[in-house]
């Protein structure tokens, strides 16, 4: 089981935030991964999308989706969100993640 990961590198990323948001990795952040949309707080979730992002993107879609049992390990999409953070704990960026189970 994964619960986080820290990393170290000596680069800058891109990410897609309200406005493309640029961040060093020259120190540690960690990517925890989280079982279910239910973890996160809808705004910060929303926090990180654009307004040209999809809708299919956003908090309540996800948590619908979740909550209703389209999604799940039984129908072969199970839930591993990820949420990207500083060592100090600033939440830095989030991703839907699932992973499909059924067939390949």
């Amino acid at each position: 089981k994964i619960s986080s990961v820290f990393l170290k590198r000596n680069e800058n990323i891109r990410i897609l935030r309200k406005n493309a948001l640029k961040f060093d990795l020259s120190s540690e952040i960690a990517i925890d991964v989280i079982g279910s949309i239910r973890n996160f707080e809808s705004d910060l979730w929303n926090s990180f999308l654009g307004e040209n992002d999809s809708p299919f993107l956003e908090y309540d879609w996800i948590h619908s989706l979740e909550e209703s049992g389209c999604v799940n390990e039984k129908t072969g999409w199970k839930p591993l969100h990820l949420q990207i953070s500083s060592k100090e704990g600033e939440k830095l960026a989030v991703v839907p993640l699932y992973l499909k189970g059924h067939s390949m």
